[in-house]
């Protein structure tokens, strides 16, 4: 009975060292923002970031939300990973996805479900995500024209 639970032990201790080497994602939520936005058109690119624990792990991210009709799927490069500027040691995947009137519409605030896929292609973080229009327009890095 001892050795049972000895063994048993052993292998839990194992298996929780393991799991720190298993791909993690959104460890900080992930962000959407707007670049290159126009007044003039009143569109810009909408861009994805999202934290991760290793690269090259990621096949692709897909959004859906009830303004457009096929889910739309990114695919992930080896060159969409970066290291954080704040710290130096985060690995940060960041995306564009599309323009900013491609997933809104004419609606102003939309609730989007975020779903990443590995290379394996099974699901590993979906989430709900909500664009507000004129949040991301507010928070705009890109040159207003």
């Amino acid at each position: 009975m001892k050795k049972a639970i000895f063994t048993a032990l052993i292998i839990a201790s194992i298996g929780i060292q393991f799991s720190g080497f298993a791909q993690t994602v959104g460890r900080k939520p992930p962000k959407l923002s707007l670049t290159e936005y126009s007044r003039d058109k009143d569109d810009g690119t909408l861009n994805f970031e999202v934290d991760v624990r290793m690269a090259d792990c990621i096949s692709y991210i897909e959004l859906k939300n009830e303004a457009i009709r096929k889910p739309v799927q990114v695919q992930v490069n080896e060159k969409d990973y970066y290291v954080s500027e704040e710290n130096g040691q985060d690995i940060l995947l960041r995306l564009p996805v599309g323009s900013l009137k491609e997933f809104l519409k004419k609606k102003e605030i939309l609730p989007t479900e975020l779903t990443i896929y590995s290379k394996t292609g099974k699901p590993i973080y979906t989430n709900e995500l909500s664009i507000n229009k004129a949040d991301l327009i507010n928070s705009s890095s890109g040159a207003w024209r």
